[in-house]
């Protein structure tokens, strides 16, 4: 059975007991939230340069970057969920999952991963109570959308029984299953959602395909005209951190799309 299936069966009743939550309506502040779960010290250059994206692109967000060390000063998590993030039986990727949901519940505003590049300045759905890029072009049933980037106003709806079906899950297990259990968070989402549907129907459609094509062109020759092109697509891209020191040798990539933007944000 894979990851949806799987939580659809075992958690319908947990669901269905849930409250029903309402929204607070206090519409979505200008706050960036950013992490490295070691510190910024810590963070690879190309996470440090989309951070400075952001600095330079939305320089009247407030943009807090959230670390092991400090993330106690803005969230608390139960129990359960610190000790087996502490005994590894939560990984920090799905850990960070549980840490940008509880950090839009509280506060509200756009959760960016630390490798999500801003181009530009966004008039369309930073304000929105929720948005998502989505996967209208995907098969499989669990990905409405994408988790990369996240906007919502504080308490809302959706997010908050996404939390409640993750601390469920890892209350009820120590690891993550096979079958597209590395999505969690999307299934959840997804059950969410459907206990929302005039919520859901109100979150504007993107596509999630159009802020991945910098990262599909990443170390292609710089263009300026293909540049403006890719911003026009989109206003933030979905980069990638991880790549190995010798893809990054200067060598290798002088005059492309990543050392355009390293020595632009440097």
């Amino acid at each position: 059975m894979d990851a949806f299936n799987y939580v659809q069966d075992r958690y319908s009743k947990f669901l269905s007991e849930l409250p029903v939550y309402e929204r607070e309506n206090i519409g979505t502040p200008k706050i960036f939230w950013w992490c490295w779960l070691q510190g910024l010290e810590n963070a690879p250059p190309i996470s440090k340069m989309c951070l400075k994206s952001l600095r330079r692109n939305y320089s009247d967000y407030q943009i807090n970057v959230v670390t092991l060390k400090n993330m106690g000063d803005y969230v608390s998590f139960p129990e359960h969920i610190i000790e087996k993030f502490n005994a590894g039986k939560i990984s920090p990727t799905h850990f960070s999952d549980l840490l940008r949901l509880e950090l839009l519940i509280n506060y509200g505003g756009v959760w960016a991963d630390s490798c999500v590049l801003a181009t530009g300045r966004e008039k369309d759905y930073l304000q929105e109570p929720l948005f998502i890029f989505q996967s209208t072009w995907r098969n499989a049933p669990a990905h409405l959308g994408s988790s990369w980037f996240i906007v919502a106003e504080k308490g809302n709806p959706i997010l908050k029984m996404t939390r409640d079906l993750l601390y469920k899950y890892w209350q009820d297990h120590d690891a993550l299953g096979n079958g597209g259990f590395y999505f969690l968070l999307h299934c959840m989402f997804h059950l969410a959602a459907d206990k929302y549907p005039d919520l859901w129907a109100k979150v504007p459609v993107f596509s999630n395909i159009p802020p991945h094509m910098l990262q599909m062109e990443f170390f292609k020759p710089y263009n300026p005209d293909r540049f403006e092109q890719i911003k026009r697509m989109s206003n933030f891209h979905k980069l990638s951190w991880k790549y190995n020191p010798a893809q990054l040798a200067p060598e290798k990539t002088a005059g492309t799309n990543y050392d355009y933007l390293m020595k632009f944000f440097a």
